[in-house]
């Protein structure tokens, strides 16, 4: 369930309040397809469960808020810690967080029962109920996609937390690298080449550019539809590069986790795999059944 620590602490939360033991309830339910939506708001969570009725059930969840006045203490923490402030800025949350919380006698978690509160609207008197349970997991899966969603439902929206932040939470660049100097002997003289040149570093090589991209012009499609279905678009004498992408998936994986993934297996390795054969497929219909050797990435 939890890939990142976040997100096991989000478990350890609900253990503490005796619900961990009920997740499996809940990802059963969850996985099987019945939260039909989920809305996570500063402080709340509102979300439409399907159940054995017609009409979805209704699960409500409140969370605690820290004050204006309490963010502010930990916002002001968090500048005077420039390394945990560049690390929020580049969307990760350092797990010694929990300590600058903690040193301001607050907790970026709910840490007791009554900083958490749930509520069902189907006739089931277990607390959590099956329906509830569901969202408790579906929020996991949440909070490892996206941590910021822990702060705002603790009161603070990831858009603000940065501008508390300021450019302390903006990375620095590395300082450039000192300029290339003599080399120097055992006796601390520099030495010297044939040519009397003082010897030093090997010059930095040029990089090359790349060549420039191929612009294939626009051409307009026949009007013959068997013309165009029969491949009589583009000349058959032209030469075409046919290669399958050294990045399978590459869309994918930039746009990181993919929300309500009920897959099995991580999201990005499924799309990869099914890309890679979908692109096997490809080559064999344009190239010819048995074209693509899977071990090599050009046709």
């Amino acid at each position: 369930m939890a890939e990142n620590w976040w997100a096991r602490r989000w478990v350890e939360v609900l253990e503490s309040f005796a619900v961990g033991r009920r997740l499996g309830r809940g990802r059963n339910y969850a996985r099987q397809g019945h939260i039909v939506d989920i809305e996570i708001g500063k402080g709340f969570v509102t979300a439409h469960v399907q159940g054995s009725r017609d009409a979805p059930y209704l699960v409500r969840m409140h969370f605690s808020m820290l004050s204006s006045t309490d963010w502010k203490k930990v916002t002001r923490a968090l500048v005077a810690r420039p390394d945990l402030a560049v690390e929020l800025g580049m969307g990760q949350i350092p797990e010694s967080i929990e300590s600058v919380f903690e040193d301001q006698h607050l907790s970026l978690f709910p840490n007791a029962s009554g900083d958490l509160k749930a509520a069902c609207s189907c006739p089931d008197n277990a607390n959590p109920c099956k329906h509830v349970a569901a969202v408790y997991y579906l929020l996991g899966e949440e909070f490892d996609r996206d941590p910021f969603l822990i702060f705002q439902l603790r009161g603070m929206e990831r858009g603000e937390l940065l501008a508390a932040l300021g450019p302390a939470a903006i990375p620095r660049p590395p300082p450039p690298p000192p300029p290339p100097g003599p080399v120097f002997g055992e006796d601390g003289e520099p030495l010297e080449g044939e040519d009397g040149e003082l010897l030093g570093p090997p010059p930095i090589p040029q990089l090359l550019e790349p060549p420039p991209e191929r612009v294939i012009p626009d051409e307009p499609l026949p009007d013959d539809p068997e013309a165009f279905w029969g491949g009589a678009v583009r000349s058959r004498d032209e030469a075409i590069e046919v290669r399958i992408p050294r990045k399978p998936g590459a869309i994918v994986a930039r746009l990181g986790g993919f929300p309500f993934w009920r897959g099995q297996s991580n999201c990005e390795a499924a799309m990869a795999r099914t890309y890679r054969n979908a692109s096997i497929t490809g080559l064999d219909v344009y190239l010819g059944a048995g074209a693509v050797n899977e071990d090599d990435e050009t046709p």
